[in-house]
């Protein structure tokens, strides 16, 4: 169960083993795998996909079996522009790439031609004034040099929202977060500013961070949400200046939940107000994975010609722990049978030794 290989000059590109000849007739007979000079290429089940291992010379190595998959905790996922730096602004800018953006639609007062969601987009967060001075306006927990902001009107629509390359994984729990304050100069608020007499005690405005899924008619589905209140933001000389990690955590993805494959989306929209500006920023997702029989990638409680595939989908080589694009995180937690955050030989031996079980 194990494959030796003596010390290599740096020039030879090929592993000697002795120890593996029988295992690796049953390697080409079940993967077509083919030791071709300094690349073994393997074609799974009738996948085309070629990944190259990168074997390392100088020094012996030695691939052992047995070894048990491990939890690998919290896995981000990026969130494109979560963080609203783009598009790069020196003030402010009615949209922010990548995400979705609803709401009404009209030309910038501030910056003629430009038609665009007016309530969404991006602004600089100077940290100095136009003299050079410290910023009295300068929020300093704000994640890189921009900052989001969103309309707090409940009733025009706005909303921003994306789906993501990765999807909802059976076993998966996905958590996503999000820096959320109120503008200094337009809190949020449920009743108009102007209002000769405003209410004396009005409700608080809402904000809404969720993951959702899109269903088959294209409507958008709430999988898990966290409704933020005006109430929770800094009050005092923080009012308008900080800004509050929120976060939200759905139920483990079960296979017969209806978003179980389908594309990850989130959404940051307003849920209860009449006027003023939410500020958001850093909008982060992560998912704890779990996990089953070493080499189960689908949580399905065997190992088969689909776990075979997603392991092509996997590869890395030896000591290479950045995950593939393409390779959901939850099928390379289940994939690393020895926890060593990569995918390689010693992995698709511990799938060999389990397939059909």
């Amino acid at each position: 169960g194990w494959v030796w290989s003596a010390p290599l000059p740096s020039w030879l590109g090929w592993v000697w083993s002795a120890s593996l000849q029988s295992r690796l007739g049953w390697v080409r007979f079940l993967t077509g795998a083919a030791l071709l000079r300094s690349r073994l290429c393997f074609f799974v089940a009738g996948i085309e996909e070629m990944q190259r291992l990168r074997w390392m010379s100088g020094f012996g190595m030695a691939i052992a079996l047995g070894m048990v998959a491990s939890a690998h905790g919290q896995v981000p996922i990026e969130i494109p522009n979560g963080s609203f730096e783009n598009p790069a602004t020196v003030f402010a800018f009615p949209d922010a790439d990548e995400w979705d953006e609803t709401g009404p639609v009209g030309e910038d007062p501030q910056l003629p031609g430009v038609v665009d969601t007016l309530d969404t987009g991006v602004f600089f967060n100077s940290p100095v004034d136009g003299e050079g001075q410290p910023s009295p306006f300068f929020i300093p927990n704000g994640d890189g040099l921009q900052i989001g902001f969103i309309g707090a009107d409940d009733a025009s629509t706005i909303a921003f929202f994306q789906e993501l390359p990765e999807v909802y994984e059976v076993g998966g729990t996905y958590t996503v977060n999000l820096l959320v304050g109120e503008s200094f100069f337009f809190p949020p608020l449920t009743f108009n500013p102007n209002d000769p007499n405003p209410p004396p005690d009005p409700d608080p405005a809402l904000l809404e961070l969720s993951l959702y899924y899109t269903s088959g008619s294209g409507d958008k589905i709430v999988v898990t949400d966290r409704i933020v209140s005006a109430e929770e933001m800094p009050d005092g000389p923080s009012a308008g200046l900080l800004l509050v990690d929120v976060a939200t955590t759905g139920m483990s993805v079960q296979a017969s939940d209806a978003w179980a494959g389908a594309p990850i989306g989130v959404m940051i929209r307003p849920v209860l107000g009449l006027s003023g500006v939410w500020n958001v920023d850093h909008a982060r997702l992560a998912v704890t994975c779990a996990t089953g029989t070493p080499g189960d990638a689908d949580l399905d409680g065997d190992v088969d010609l689909a776990d075979h595939a997603a392991l092509a989908g996997c590869l890395t080589g030896p000591q290479n722990t950045d995950r593939p694009t393409g390779c959901p995180p939850c099928a390379y937690a289940r994939l690393d049978a020895d926890g060593d955050d990569d995918i390689d030989l010693r992995d698709f031996a511990e799938l060999m030794e389990r397939f059909g079980n």
